[in-house]
């Protein structure tokens, strides 16, 4: 096997450059995964806002409301008027005002719509949204107690209680909180993978393109059906070695989010991801015409399918046309079961589902993408004019 071994010495010769690309790239790639996770962990804290309650009702239940909304925000006294109200609003000296008019308690006990609360909020804002949910509580609450018979004082009491009760929120220390380094990881991969395989196997791809070599394989007795096994056997060999090594520092790094059954089928779709990236070499490879475009080449194809397959952009933000588009890159289905796996403790069956699938579709556009660069390969063996 003479191109193969060929192919070996040359990617041997190039074994700096190899390593400084792979630490390189796994150095962003830890960075990417500690940058993401610290600016992911975050914490519900509840606003207190500045609300105006002008209660013209001057009523049990206008005095509950403003009372309730004080144990969560500042009360703010302003004049009723429609110009200070407007001006304090414009500049923010209040967020929110709560108009109660006249006749709302009775309207509200009566269980009917003829009299509602009215507010002056910015349009649109999140502040204005979010005081509306605490009065919507509040009144939803207070509605069901007196719809159960309870008298006002009574309900304004235990609606009081209800909404003040607080829920404690813990994560859990289980296999998902394990996992979150290994997900990281895992999810960054594939732009390293593209890029770096490009970079190793492009030039090797580019040496064995060139006309003398090609001209004196094509005199040799060296079937181009048999070149081509070769280069394509070498490929897979180093494409070994880089998923070894991919998938040995995970384990060293997060040995025990790896070692459960969730860490081998990270493994295994990594070993689909290694076959495409692979794939995706060989095809550029038989593209490109110099060597000085492969750096171009490896930026370029890297970066788009990580940004189009959802490596380093969310998915849900993309149009429905564009994620349809991208179901054409195999990348897209390595992702499909890393962002499933990222909320899951265990193996389901939903997640087994998407797993199957997705490793499947991988490597049956492995194949596609080989012989597409094969053909190319061919083409260019019967023409060597062509470039």
């Amino acid at each position: 096997m003479p191109v193969f071994r060929t192919l070996m010495r040359i990617a041997k010769s190039n074994i700096g450059s190899i390593l400084v690309s792979a630490c390189v790239f796994v150095a962003l790639s830890l960075s990417f995964a500690s940058f993401f996770e610290d600016s992911t962990t975050a914490y519900f804290e509840e606003s207190s806002l500045d609300i105006c309650v002008l209660n013209r009702d001057d009523s049990e239940l206008g005095q509950a409301i403003e009372g309730f909304l004080a144990t969560k925000n500042n009360i703010v006294e302003l004049e009723d008027n429609k110009e200070v109200l407007q001006d304090e609003l414009y500049y923010r000296n209040v967020d929110y005002i709560l108009i109660i008019p006249k006749g709302f308690e009775a309207s509200f006990v009566q269980g009917n719509d003829d009299i509602t609360l009215e507010n002056i909020k910015v349009p649109g804002s999140s502040t204005g949204t979010y005081v509306d949910m605490q009065i919507d509580g509040f009144l939803s609450t207070l509605n069901i107690y007196i719809q159960s018979g309870f008298d006002l004082g009574e309900s304004i009491e235990y609606a009081k209680y209800d909404v003040s009760q607080e829920v404690t929120v813990e994560m859990p220390e289980g296999q998902e909180s394990q996992l979150h380094d290994a997900y990281f990881w895992y999810r960054f991969l594939p732009y390293a993978m593209v890029a770096i395989m490009i970079t190793i196997l492009c030039p090797v791809l580019l040496i064995f393109n060139t006309q003398n070599l090609k001209r004196r394989i094509n005199v040799s007795p060296l079937t181009g059906r048999s070149k081509n096994f070769q280069i394509i056997l070498g490929c897979l060999l180093i494409s070994l070695v880089l998923f070894i090594a991919f998938n040995l520092l995970p384990l060293i790094l997060y040995g025990e989010s790896m070692s459960g059954q969730i860490g081998l089928y990270l493994v295994v779709n990594s070993l689909a991801l290694t076959a495409v990236s692979a794939s995706v070499a060989y095809l550029v490879g038989q593209l490109l015409n110099s060597i000085f475009a492969v750096s171009a080449a490896s930026t370029i194809v890297s970066l788009a399918m990580a940004f189009l397959c959802g490596v380093f952009v969310d998915r849900d933000i993309m149009s429905e046309s564009v994620n349809m588009a991208t179901k054409l890159l195999p990348v897209t289905w390595y992702m499909n079961f890393i962002e499933e796996i990222r909320h899951s403790t265990a193996i389901t069956a939903s997640l087994k589902s998407t797993f199957t699938q997705g490793v499947s579709i991988q490597f049956i556009l492995t194949l596609a993408i080989f012989t597409v660069g094969f053909l190319i390969s061919h083409y260019k063996r019967l023409h060597p004019s062509a470039k």
